[in-house]
């Protein structure tokens, strides 16, 4: 086991809570109510001292890079992601133990790829089988996966575990149901080990649900456990990451973690205006967007006589609503500058990946993008072709130098435009390269007619959880 703790921590108390929590997080991929299988290997790395502002990009990364080699392993059940604070835990569930082995190699390898600077510590490494479990409602969730799940966790020590089946039939019989028939019910998970310790999960698709589950079973032990529990729990609650399970959405993220965007393409400018413009949208227009709610980013991108503003926002009124104040902006402000209308295009990020790079960005790193886009393209593949892009794509996206920022999105009629940005002109140059040859091989068949793409200078990138949203690259970049 890598130890990276003191075994006698408040910390390693709490990434053991987590543990078991995911220990406990059995996937059933059943209709209604089901038992869990009798045997599931579980795999757990418990992560610390993680700048919170990166959990964010962790997750991005994990979604988009890891999790499709996971859930393309032989005997893949699930995995699941959590974070708690400056902790991070994660879990793989197989159906024999050498593959839940094999996740641990799988993951170190690409942590030390592509997410070492974020993860600094090797992870506590925990392994073990899951007992019992049961998971409801998941053909409503594959259907419409909405908001993250909420989790509540109950870690209790000295359990009795001589009088584990009493313990097990008390709690089937008489908690269970409490929590089935609460709102909002995804699954009730226990677990027991040899050291005395019992954790039990309930997660529910609301965190007043979740936060409800406590009290209930604080009553409930009172009245009918006390002999198994003598002591009061440690409680972690918090909201689920990722929770993919292999029989539902093609063992793809069930939680629904998109965002919306806006692209408006300006063509006919004059390219030795473009610090003028920067200029206006920079002290202008970009104060606008960043006191807009729910704004998440915005990105100006120039390439010769052609200029593209990206926005970022959390629903789609947002973003449309941006669009709306882009225009306005323009016809006040801009009008000379940008003689022709926009070609605009709005809808739902379909793949979000992001690095948090604060010390380049602050030690002067210019930014660079290439820019893709697809026209009559047949969006009922759209889910497919990103599940191909994150299998085969991605990886080569995350491996070049100075990635930064990745995002897919469609219009809702046939048009995908697709953002690589990076720290490097030339990675920026082959992220289109390497796009382009993922669209001739894997694309054609919903995308009969290439991308049109070009690559671009960034001279405005602002991340609403970077520097207060302000521009990180003012003043960096020369026109051109």
């Amino acid at each position: 086991m890598q130890k990276n703790l003191s075994p006698s921590s408040t910390s390693v108390k709490l990434l053991l809570a987590v543990a078991l929590l995911l220990l406990a997080a059995l996937p059933l991929t059943v209709a209604g109510q089901g038992m869990m299988p009798d045997e599931v290997f579980v795999s757990i790395r418990l992560y610390d001292d993680i700048n919170p502002e990166a959990m964010d990009a962790i997750r991005h990364h994990t979604e988009a890079g890891f999790l499709p080699h996971i859930r393309g392993s032989e005997g893949f059940i699930g995995y699941y992601w959590l974070p708690d604070g400056e902790r991070l835990a994660t879990i793989n569930l197989f159906a024999s133990a050498e593959a839940a082995a094999a996740s641990n190699e799988a993951a170190r390898d690409y942590v030390a790829a592509h997410l070492a600077p974020l993860l600094p510590n090797p992870p506590l490494l925990i392994e073990g089988t899951v007992r019992i479990g049961v998971v409801q409602a998941l053909d409503a969730m594959a259907a419409d996966a909405s908001g993250p799940l909420h989790a509540s966790l109950r870690l209790y020590e000295d359990f009795a575990t001589d009088d584990l089946a009493a313990y097990v039939e008390t709690v089937e019989e008489g908690f269970l149901p409490l929590m089935t028939g609460s709102d909002g019910f995804f699954g009730y998970y226990m677990l027991t080990n040899d050291a005395g310790q019992l954790a039990a999960l309930s997660v529910f698709d609301s965190e007043a649900s979740a936060l409800a589950s406590n009290e209930k079973a604080r009553d409930f032990v009172a009245e009918n456990l006390t002999q198994y529990l003598p002591n009061a729990p440690l409680i972690l609650n918090g909201s689920v990451g990722i929770a993919a399970l292999a029989e539902q959405r093609g063992g793809m993220n069930l939680i629904d973690n998109r965002r919306f965007i806006s692209v408006r393409m300006y063509t006919g400018l004059d390219a030795a205006r473009q610090d003028d413009i920067v200029a206006i949208v920079e002290d202008g227009f970009l104060p606008i967007m960043r006191g807009s709610d729910g704004f998440i980013g915005y990105f100006l991108l120039f390439a010769d006589a052609d200029m593209t503003a990206v926005s970022l926002f959390e629903s789609p009124a947002q973003a449309a609503a941006s669009n709306a104040a882009a225009a306005d902006f323009v016809a006040e402000n801009l009008a000379s500058l940008l003689p022709e209308a926009p070609s605009v295009f709005e809808g739902p990020i379909g793949l979000r990946i992001y690095n948090a790079l604060p010390a380049s960005m602050d030690g002067g790193a210019p930014l660079y993008a290439s820019l893709r886009r697809y026209a009559e393209y047949d969006l009922t593949h759209f889910d497919d072709a990103n599940a191909l892009a994150q299998q085969h794509l991605v990886p080569q996206l995350l491996a070049l130098d100075g990635f930064f920022a990745q995002y897919t999105m469609h219009d809702n009629d046939s048009n995908v435009v697709a953002i690589s940005v990076y720290t490097s002109e030339a990675a920026a140059a082959a992220a289109n390269e390497s796009a382009m040859a993922f669209s001739r091989e894997h694309l054609m068949q919903w995308s009969p007619e290439p991308p049109t793409g070009f690559n671009a200078s960034v001279r405005i990138a602002s991340l609403a959880r970077l520097n207060d949203g302000e521009n990180l690259v003012s003043g960096m970049m020369a026109a051109g």
